[in-house]
């Protein structure tokens, strides 16, 4: 990857985290992002579906009990950051134009679980060994879509060469 790319990639993270500090709470909200809010119920029910798919996981997969690596606090934090990121993302991509469609979401999926775990089976043994119940990865996909579009729409002439691509 092109270093420019790199760094115009990290910049922009850096915009979208700083936006992040204006996040508030409210009754009933986890957080307030702008005008929309990232109900409670909608991270207590994350994190449930989370624990229990991390206890499904055997030992041998996760390489300790998923039970023993898990704690509530740790991962509410986790969640409730990857939906406040989503969130901006989400609310840059609308100030952008940028907009994904279901197949633009499944194609990174699939992507992202063979280039970063060898499969889609094992992205979401994983993702769920870390807390993250399979129909809640969707969240997680979505933001890394959300992110590289973003990127692409912020710098579209730095892309990586072929042999670039290849070594990653």
């Amino acid at each position: 990857m092109k270093l420019s790319r790199l760094l115009a990639g990290v910049g922009f993270v850096v915009l979208v985290g700083t936006a992040g500090t204006a996040c508030t709470t409210h009754a009933g909200a986890a957080a307030q992002v702008g005008s929309q809010s990232i109900e409670t119920s909608q991270l207590r029910g994350i994190v449930d579906r989370g624990l229990a798919a991390a206890d499904g996981v055997p030992v041998s997969q996760s390489g300790q009990a998923a039970s023993s690596a898990l704690n509530r606090l740790d991962l509410q934090r986790r969640t409730l950051t990857t939906l406040v990121q989503l969130q901006l993302l989400s609310d840059e991509a609308d100030r952008r134009g940028v907009t994904l469609s279901s197949g633009d979401v499944a194609s990174y999926y699939q992507a992202y679980a063979i280039l970063q775990f060898g499969s889609v089976q094992a992205f979401e043994q994983r993702a769920a060994a870390a807390g993250f119940a399979p129909r809640d990865v969707s969240v997680i996909v979505r933001s890394g879509a959300l992110e590289s579009a973003l990127s692409d729409r912020v710098s579209p002439h730095l892309l990586a060469t072929e042999a670039e691509t290849r070594e990653q």
